[in-house]
């Protein structure tokens, strides 16, 4: 815009209305997150194999060990235990003995048992004195 004077003005025209105090942006409502649970981790109880003939040690319980006499072998052959344990020797099927230092089952048919307690450390091995080939021993720890 010109003036008279030949100057030029600019005008900026101004509202009479009174400005609105700005509030943000008007965005839908979201919902807010919930959080998922932690998860709780419970152990998981485990077992642990034990390769050798090993007595639960509950003190209150006397503690023994079985070997089975079966089908021309002592079954497990190699036995761990502790001294004061007694091991009992299941025959099955043909006539058997055990025989080792400082114990004789005498023959034994199928359906019976000997036991022996073995108080000292040691190794102790074994035999059937009818099949030479059938042979076990127990270590006393």
């Amino acid at each position: 815009m010109s003036g008279k004077d030949g100057a030029t003005y600019s005008a900026t025209a101004y509202s009479t209305k009174t400005p609105t105090r700005f509030t943000g942006y008007n965005y839908p409502p979201t919902s807010t997150p919930t959080p998922s649970p932690t998860p709780t981790v419970t152990p998981i109880p485990t077992s642990t194999a034990i390769a050798r003939n090993t007595p639960t040690a509950i003190p209150s319980l006397p503690l023994s060990a079985t070997i089975s006499v079966n089908n021309f072998s002592f079954s497990p052959s190699a036995t761990l235990i502790s001294t004061g344990v007694t091991i009992t020797w299941q025959f099955q099927g043909d006539t058997h003995t055990v025989s080792g230092s400082g114990f004789d089952s005498g023959t034994k048919i199928s359906g019976q048992t000997f036991s022996h307690t073995f108080n000292q450390s040691g190794n102790y091995n074994y035999v059937c004195s009818f099949h030479s080939s059938m042979t076990g021993t127990v270590k006393v720890e």
